[in-house]
C-alpha cells in the first residue's frame, strides 16, 4: 500500500507541475501575429520530453479547456503526463478515454488518475480509464 501511495503522490506532483508550467507559460501574450502566422494572444507551448523524444506542441489560449487548451492538446498532455504507464488518450465523443497499464480490479483502481485527469476536462465531459483487464469510469470512481 505504501508503494501505491508513493506512486500516486508522484503522479499528482507531475500533473500539478505540468498544470503550473502551462499556467506560467500562458500568462503572457505577444502583440501582433507571431512568425508562424498564429493570431494575437495565442501562446504556443512546446514540451521537450526528458527521454529525448520528439517535442510536443500544445496550442494554448484558443481552446475551451483549462489554460485555453483545445481537446487535442488535452489528450496530448494526458498522454505525455502518464507516458510512464504507456498511456494514450483519445476523445470518443464527450468522453476522454485514457488507455494505460494498470489493474481495473484493484481497490483504488483509477482513483489517482481520475482525480488528476478530471481537472483537465469541462463539466459535461467524462473520463474513462481503460486498463488491460477492464474499463473504469471516473464518475463512478470519484463518486460523482
Amino acid at each position: 500500500m505504501r508503494t501505491s501511495l508513493t506512486g500516486a503522490g508522484m503522479i499528482t506532483a507531475a500533473a500539478t507541475g505540468l498544470v503550473l508550467g502551462l499556467a506560467a507559460c500562458s500568462s503572457g501574450s505577444d502583440a501582433g501575429d507571431s512568425a508562424a502566422g498564429e493570431p494575437e494572444g495565442t501562446v504556443r507551448v512546446v514540451e521537450e520530453p526528458a527521454g529525448g523524444g520528439p517535442a510536443t506542441a500544445i496550442d494554448a489560449g484558443e481552446g475551451d479547456y483549462v489554460f485555453g487548451l483545445g481537446r487535442e492538446s488535452i489528450a496530448e498532455t494526458i498522454t505525455e503526463t502518464f507516458s510512464s504507464d504507456n498511456a494514450e488518450a483519445v476523445w470518443e465523443g464527450d468522453t476522454l478515454v485514457v488507455t494505460m497499464d494498470g489493474d481495473a480490479e484493484g481497490a483504488m483502481a483509477g482513483f489517482t488518475e481520475c482525480r488528476v485527469i478530471t481537472e483537465f476536462v469541462e463539466e459535461g465531459d467524462s473520463v474513462a480509464i481503460v486498463y488491460p483487464n477492464g474499463r473504469v469510469e471516473c464518475a463512478e470512481v470519484l463518486g460523482g
